[in-house]
């Protein structure tokens, strides 16, 4: 039985992908600097006499092909997992810790590239029972953009009619699994603003412009672009999240800037947010006499699981670890993720793996892009397995 095959070998190579994913925790690197790691995948797809193509689409982006030697024409799928890590100062006490310096995997992309050259390594072996091409995209630079535009423009997703991926999730106990049909997680905007104004003497405000008071009071007043501009039946989070301006106590100064995010589904209430921002800075600037610089970058849209192939991985994932320890999640979840770009060229279906521990673990352990972020080893099974899983049971529909 496919099943109990499967099965095996995830137990087999579980110590294989446990002393990846360590060595990639012991070795993070940031967004589009993953040289170490990209090339670390090369040798074990090398080592599986798996076909690859380094840099495509981005320097450090790894694709990889597994060619299925059942007679037939066959599907050609995709499966992704990305491999960044985050500019933070993991917590020394950690048993497993970061040897770089300021940069940790404290969102789990270090257990994804484990899982998926194990998953790649299950699949391998598999080949004679599936025609078609199971295809893997090692993502650079999730945190940053993504290299999965990359991807899209080097034509690697020309021929795939569904893309699949897993995320390991803090949020979702250990042993469990998480995902949604339809809107699953949010699009989001980087936005960047400084407010130009005039410096001065605090004691002569008349003779400056100062941009911190209207910084302040754009900072206050943007919450209500979304509590009345947008529609209330419409899921919208708009927060700023660093300030920065000023040298001395007694000095106005000439500038401030200003960083946060927003979060929606719809374009519709994206376009919408941006004109609130705008126009509001543009009422706030004029009537101080100042000026200001907006930009909204790292745009992401929202990922948005198709039904059909939600429901059949659902099932796929229910049959490793039990339908009971399966959420079909009533509310999306505010969080972005580049595996969003996919669904230009393919319906997407996108799910969690639980990391929760709960109070066998140390508290914050499940807090990502925070530096006590941490996990158990053992949750590499599910995450292996699962993916395996769901591309066999598809391949084979």
């Amino acid at each position: 039985m496919l099943q109990a095959e499967i099965a095996a070998l995830s137990e087999r190579y579980y110590p294989y992908v446990q002393e990846l994913r360590r060595e990639f925790h012991r070795y993070p690197e940031v967004s589009w600097k993953e040289y170490r790691t990209s090339r670390r995948i090369v040798e074990e797809l090398e080592k599986m006499g798996v076909p690859y193509q380094a840099g495509c689409g981005a320097e450090t982006n790894v694709a990889a092909w597994i060619h299925g030697t059942k007679p037939g024409e066959g599907r050609t799928i995709l499966l992704r997992a990305d491999m960044d890590a985050l500019p933070i100062q993991e917590d020394e006490s950690h048993p497993l810790c970061s040897e770089n310096p300021g940069v940790m995997h404290a969102c789990a992309h270090d257990g994804h590239v484990a899982g998926m050259l194990g998953a790649v390594r299950i699949l391998n072996e598999l080949k004679d029972r599936f025609s078609g091409i199971i295809k893997i995209a090692f993502e650079a630079g999730e945190e940053d953009g993504g290299g999965a535009n990359g991807f899209i423009q080097a034509g690697f997703l020309d021929d795939v009619e569904a893309v699949f991926g897993c995320h390991l999730f803090g949020t979702v106990r250990e042993g469990r699994a998480a995902l949604r049909v339809g809107n699953f997680m949010s699009a989001s905007d980087a936005v960047r603003l400084k407010i130009r104004g005039v410096s001065g003497h605090s004691s002569t405000p008349h003779l400056a412009v100062d941009p911190v008071n209207i910084a302040a009071q754009f900072i206050t007043a943007a919450q209500a672009v979304v509590a009345r501009l947008v529609p209330p039946t419409e899921i919208a989070v708009l927060g700023f999240s660093t300030i920065h301006g000023g040298t001395a106590f007694n000095t106005i100064p000439d500038e401030v800037s200003i960083e946060g995010s927003l979060r929606c589904f719809s374009e519709e209430t994206r376009a919408c947010i941006h004109r609130g921002i705008e126009g509001l800075l543009k009422g706030l600037t004029e009537a101080y006499g100042a000026s200001y610089e907006l930009r909204f970058t790292n745009t992401m849209s929202a990922v948005i699981n198709d039904e059909a192939l939600t429901r059949g991985a659902a099932a796929s994932i229910a049959s490793v670890i039990g339908e009971d320890h399966v959420d079909l999640l009533e509310v999306p979840q505010m969080g972005s993720e580049t595996f969003a770009f996919y669904r230009e060229k393919a319906p997407i279906c996108f799910y969690y793996i639980g990391l929760d521990a709960g109070g066998e673990m140390p508290a914050g352990h499940n807090l990502h892009h925070n530096s006590s972020f941490c996990w158990r080893d053992e949750n590499l099974r599910p995450a292996m397995q699962c993916m395996a899983q769901v591309a066999m049971d598809y391949m084979g529909r």
